[in-house]
């Protein structure tokens, strides 16, 4: 078992490739072999890892099979000297993101944790600088999709949580980050006994066993059921991706983060959401606004043009997820339209 990276010459377009990775990995796969589309560099845990330890005995998720983490520590090696960042250090800090990927789609069922390699110390170390609220939105954002992976809450119940960290309407941005990633710090340890980890290794080995995990998740498996897909069959790669940042803003360099929806002969639905992270446009809890106006019109060019490419593979029928930062278009994921939105997915099937 291999931990692969995007490269065309190991990720080729095919069927049994899709299986191998994961659709997550292998479309990404594909818009970087277009040589047009820019996505994040990354690697992937493919779903062979999840079938051999479904075949343990108990609880299967314990340990990752023999070679199957080395492999991941050798490729953030590698993902460190292509990017000139290293993960945990305070100058240039790499970030990353673990998420799931079947052979698959199960929108909005199974785990996703962002900004691995965040931590309080790491934010307290950009006291004074203009990425300091980046730093502390970051922090907040890995310590709600770590919680939210750990306890099962949805983001809106999470969200409750954050009024009582929000006493001071009057506070600053940067204020209102930090206080209220330290108070899911506290709440998390109080409430459940564990701290929040700080370790970027850490992080990143519990974040692959939790998207692992979320697999067989009561929701995941209702939903495979239902859909009739044997529930002893498949499993879901871990797509490891280095984080885009669509929540930070400098000299006017407008970012953001965006969904785009195309059906044939139908002018694009985008809904984009600046200076936010994903979360701000898909997922439970999500709430945006339409903004296409707010995207920058070299911007919105060249998704249209990235658009164009994805429709006459998907046969028009796109679903995309998108991250402009400081003035850079990157796609976070493409895929074919025909399930409905991920929130109402995980609705219909939260609690089964």
């Amino acid at each position: 078992m291999s931990v692969d990276r995007f490269q065309p010459q190991n990720l080729g377009a095919s069927s049994a490739k899709l299986e191998e990775i994961g659709a997550k990995a292998f479309y990404l796969a594909w818009m970087h072999q277009t040589g047009v589309i820019r996505v994040p560099q990354g690697f992937v845990v493919p779903t062979a890892v999840g079938q051999e330890m479904a075949k343990q005995p108990g609880s299967y998720y314990e340990s990752l099979p023999d070679g199957v983490w080395q492999g991941v520590q050798d490729q953030i090696k590698e993902l460190e000297r292509q990017t000139g960042k290293e993960l945990g250090k305070t100058n240039h800090p790499l970030m990353i993101a673990a998420r799931s990927g079947g052979s698959i789609s199960m929108p909005g069922l199974m785990e996703t944790i962002l900004n691995i390699g965040s931590s309080r110390s790491l934010a307290e170390s950009y006291t004074g600088s203009w990425q300091e609220w980046l730093m502390w939105d970051c922090y907040r954002t890995f310590c709600l999709s770590w919680v939210q992976a750990v306890t099962g809450l949805s983001m809106e119940e999470l969200d409750n949580l954050f009024w009582q960290a929000n006493e001071n309407l009057f506070a600053q941005p940067i204020e209102i980050a930090k206080a209220q990633a330290l108070f899911i710090e506290s709440w998390f340890e109080h409430e459940y006994g564990l701290k929040i980890p700080q370790a970027p290794l850490v992080q990143l080995r519990t974040a692959i066993q939790a998207v692992l995990m979320s697999w067989d998740s009561p929701e995941s498996m209702a939903y495979r059921r239902d859909q009739g897909h044997p529930l002893d069959r498949d499993h879901t790669g871990v797509t490891i991706l280095e984080m885009v940042f669509g929540n930070r803003n400098r000299h006017g360099q407008v970012s953001g983060s965006g969904v785009v929806i195309m059906r044939p002969g139908q002018e694009p639905e985008i809904t984009f959401a600046p200076e936010s992270q994903g979360q701000k446009v898909v997922g439970d809890g999500a709430d945006p606004q339409e903004l296409t106006h707010s995207i920058p019109s070299e911007n919105l060019v060249q998704l249209k043009e990235v658009l164009s490419i994805l429709s006459q593979y998907f046969g028009g029928k796109v679903d995309a997820e998108f991250v402009i930062d400081l003035g850079k278009l990157i796609l976070t994921q493409g895929r074919m339209l025909g399930l409905p939105p991920q929130e109402k997915i995980k609705d219909a099937y939260r609690g089964r």
